[in-house]
């Protein structure tokens, strides 16, 4: 169910694209700097005052981790389309 969740807020995300800022976590953790300045322009407010020291790099890919081969399997099958168009898969 949290694969269903998490294509749904994906698709609601693209149809509202231009409401938002999207940051893709994976380059929050590879940049947060730019990330932070990003969003700062975005809202309008200094990025110094995001702290940087809260994304936790060790985090991506953690996933895995808890997952069975059976799990991912269904995740892929849930998810897959979604996934590899954000270059997921």
């Amino acid at each position: 169910s949290a694969a269903g969740s998490w294509v749904t807020a994906i698709e609601c995300m693209e149809r509202n694209r231009e409401h938002l800022h999207v940051i893709r976590y994976e380059t929050l953790v590879e940049d947060p700097g730019a990330c932070l300045d990003s969003l700062g322009a975005y809202l309008g407010v200094a990025p110094r005052g995001f702290r940087a020291g809260f994304v936790r790099q060790d985090r991506v890919g953690k996933h895995k981790q808890g997952m069975s081969e059976d799990d991912q399997a269904i995740v892929v099958r849930v998810a897959g389309e979604t996934m590899r168009r954000l270059g997921y898969l």
